[in-house]
């Protein structure tokens, strides 16, 4: 996870939440370990590709994980993944036959009922090489390269100190 946060100036925190989440509904979703940290990583790129910073994607990351975690994907959820990190929704649309790429038919599909949360997750993991192209050659900004560090400091963190400077150093990043 700190690996693919730093490839793509992705929040590790959020990153791991994300997965932890995942996890939790790793049997629903017919997902192997692997297949979560692949769609663990393909997110991570989604946010890049949004160009959003991580505070404004950090509600739509919570959402997903919700999304995935429930069952059925609900047009609340989906909403804030729209407005939060749209590329996710482009990607799922790209990967789902029935939205035909199209993220209005996706939505459409969502406010029926009609798509699940595996549904979902493996339509992300289908459409998700649109983001590839997207992203290719992009440089980071300044402010993903200060969040790279941020990811950097947590990671020492964790390694070298012990929990409750941790979890200083996280409140400090945050507040910071």
């Amino acid at each position: 996870l700190f690996e693919s946060a730093q490839r793509n100036a992705a929040p590790l925190e959020t990153l791991a939440q994300l997965y932890g989440r995942a996890a939790l509904a790793q049997k629903e979703l017919g997902a192997s370990t692997d297949e979560l940290l692949n769609f663990t990583e393909k997110v991570a790129v989604a946010l890049r590709v949004s160009g959003k910073s991580a505070e404004e994607s950090r509600g739509a990351l919570i959402q997903l994980s919700q999304a995935i975690g429930a069952g059925i994907v609900r047009a609340e959820e989906f909403n804030a993944i729209l407005e939060g990190a749209l590329p996710i929704a482009q990607a799922a649309a790209a990967g789902l036959d029935e939205a035909g790429g199209s993220v209005a038919k996706l939505s459409s599909l969502i406010i029926d009922g009609k798509v699940s949360s595996e549904a979902f997750f493996r339509a992300f993991e289908a459409g998700s090489a649109i983001l590839e192209d997207k992203v290719a050659g992009a440089q980071f900004t300044v402010e993903q390269q200060f969040l790279r560090l941020a990811n950097s400091a947590i990671n020492a963190a964790k390694e070298w100190c012990l929990p409750d400077t941790t979890n200083w150093i996280l409140r400090s990043l945050r507040a910071w």
